[in-house]
């Protein structure tokens, strides 16, 4: 899904070096979910995300604001 794809992959890029482990561990489980899921939670349409997947969603998102600001 390119909308996934124009956000994670630059997230990626950008930030995963800096994460923590757990945030790196959670990155990768997070990217085992269906493409519709992803879609809805990154985009925010959708706050029924696992638990476990809540601080690195949040990461994305503060990421996707951090770049609505410049």
């Amino acid at each position: 899904m390119l909308e996934l794809d124009c956000t994670l992959v630059p997230f990626f890029e950008n930030r995963y070096a800096s994460l923590t482990d757990q945030l790196k561990e959670d990155f990768v489980e997070l990217l085992e979910n269906s493409d519709p899921d992803l879609y809805s939670w990154i985009m925010g349409f959708s706050h029924t995300y696992p638990l476990k997947s809540t601080d690195i969603i949040k990461s994305i998102h503060k990421y996707i604001r951090d770049l609505q600001s410049v």
